[in-house]
């Protein structure tokens, strides 16, 4: 009598196998896609963009503002969001170089919130301090700036050109040398 190949067991271990094969196979195409994306969207920041784009956004008393109006200083543009915790961390490292870097204008930029909800953020540092609070209810910059993760910092040029770029978190030391860095050109 003859058996059926189908209603071994054995059969089904090896599918089992073969399934599990695919679907390895495909994650390894999905993430060599996905690097190659995001390599692609880092190349394209430093190649195409050359400045931030002329947004008006509301600052922490619900005026208008642009970081264009900042031409003539040195400016730290800190994107983040009170959701993103390593943004978060990354406030009071800002705020250190705040106080060494005077006569460089350190923005904060937030993504998508209520103007309570960055005065709530605000308002839970532990010293005073000259940062400038600012609202993208939008989200406006991060897309026309082909954010990919969080946080994201630029550094402008006192021309209002983009020097330098960093995505995700960066300790105080090496922000620091960036901004000597654009400080000396």
């Amino acid at each position: 009598m003859r058996r059926c190949i189908f209603n071994n067991m054995q059969f089904r271990h090896v599918a089992i196998l073969i399934a599990g094969i695919v679907l390895i196979a495909l994650a390894a195409i999905g993430a060599y896609f996905f690097v190659n994306k995001k390599q692609a969207l880092v190349s394209e920041v430093k190649t195409e963009l050359q400045s931030v784009p002329d947004i008006i956004f509301k600052n922490i008393d619900g005026q208008d503002f642009s970081i264009s109006s900042l031409k003539g200083r040195l400016v730290v543009v800190h994107i983040w969001a009170s959701w993103c915790s390593p943004c978060i961390e990354q406030i009071p490292d800002l705020l250190a170089l705040q106080e060494e870097f005077s006569d460089v204008i350190f923005v904060e930029l937030n993504r998508g919130e209520t103007l309570e909800v960055i005065k709530k953020q605000r308002d839970q540092l532990d010293r005073d301090n000259h940062l400038l609070f600012i609202a993208d209810g939008n989200d406006t910059f991060y897309k026309e700036t082909y954010g990919f993760v969080m946080p994201e910092i630029f550094f402008l040029d006192k021309n209002g050109m983009i020097k330098d770029h960093v995505r995700g978190i960066e300790n105080a030391e090496a922000l620091r040398r960036r901004i000597q860095d654009i400080s000396a050109r």
